[in-house]
């Protein structure tokens, strides 16, 4: 069997380099969210690595485009910082830690856990309530994979959440979120 020949230049439109990439800051102000709410419902620091094709929702800003249905972030949390308990209704999450100690907790209500240490890999079902936190002193990488259809557009967080960001930030708040995908009807 023949392999498909790749130039230098070709490789390099496929390579993200850590230090080269930048924070999603301010690309969710573009959408009428406010960056306080962004954080509240996601990591402090998203350094997103690679998007499906064609992807114009959260990973759009990803220097690799790479196969259908993958999404590939790293994520930076100060201590004690994570996402909201949430679920990703047809897709499935992997989390690698890759500095520090990480807690996941899944279930509706965060009902169990477990302590991630670096390398340590976990793969969090589809339609599974999720939340992960940086149980160490310092800030912490997180290595995120989102496979599935709709990588990173099938985000669901319980209605208190929704009404948390009515009351915070306004109800165009709210909607900014729910048109990139996010939805407040988890366990509803």
């Amino acid at each position: 069997m023949k392999t498909i020949p790749v130039t230098p230049a070709q490789m390099e439109s496929r390579i993200a380099r850590f230090a080269d990439l930048k924070p999603q800051k301010g690309e969710y102000e573009k959408r009428g969210i406010p960056q306080a709410a962004f954080e509240m419902l996601a990591a402090k620091t998203i350094y997103m690595l690679m998007s499906p094709p064609g992807d114009k929702g959260m990973t759009a800003a990803a220097p690799v485009v790479g196969a259908p249905g993958l999404a590939v972030s790293i994520v930076k949390c100060p201590p004690g910082n994570g996402p909201l308990l949430h679920a990703h209704m047809d897709t499935h999450e992997t989390f690698m830690a890759l500095t520090g100690q990480w807690e996941v907790r899944w279930g509706d209500d965060a009902e169990h856990a477990t302590l991630l240490q670096p390398f340590d890999l976990i793969a969090v079902p589809a339609g599974t309530g999720r939340q992960f936190i940086n149980k160490a002193n310092d800030d912490a990488l997180l290595l995120v994979l989102v496979q599935g259809a709709e990588a990173l557009n099938d985000i669901y967080y319980a209605p208190a959440v929704g009404q948390q960001i009515e009351q915070r930030f306004g109800a165009e708040a709210k909607q900014a979120f729910e048109r990139i995908g996010f939805s407040f009807e988890m366990g509803v």
